[in-house]
């Protein structure tokens, strides 16, 4: 029976596009609206740092709304676009060379091994609990994608 399989904490793209590909379905955290984020790499930077970002969308440049509300909006349709294309990724197959638009080439090598490490144990089923037992925690892989 499919079960499916939340992620409360993961809201780094890299991270979100590792755990589609392992098998998660959906994911929450807070990181849309504590950081800012760069649409062409999808790398997470202080949120202070939006001016550096600011250019990206229309709510850096149009002045509507206060500074806050306008990183949290630029934040929206980064994540709208992203978790779109995410879909359209893996459901044509395009999944690995999606992640290469975010990563680096040992950070892709490290999270294939790592997905496909957990997916062998289990057969493709109960990830979490296999991420679990081959130490894979979601806090590590966390820690090696952010830096």
């Amino acid at each position: 029976m499919y079960c499916p399989l939340h992620l409360l904490g993961t809201g780094n793209p890299l991270s979100i596009i590792a755990y589609a590909m392992a098998g998660a379905d959906s994911f929450d955290g807070l990181e849309w609206c504590q950081t800012v984020v760069d649409h062409e790499t999808g790398k997470l930077f202080h949120f202070q740092q939006w001016d550096l970002f600011c250019h990206q969308t229309e709510w850096g440049q149009n002045n509507a709304l206060p500074y806050i509300q306008s990183v949290l909006m630029h934040n929206l349709d980064f994540y709208a676009r992203f978790m779109a294309d995410l879909h359209d990724a893996v459901r044509d197959d395009g999944a690995i060379e999606f992640l290469r638009q975010f990563a680096t080439e040992d950070q892709v090598a490290l999270l294939l091994h790592a997905i496909s490490d957990c997916l062998k144990s289990v057969g493709g089923t109960n990830l979490k609990r296999s991420m679990v037992e081959r130490s894979y925690t979601i806090q590590q892989i966390d820690h090696v994608l952010t830096g």
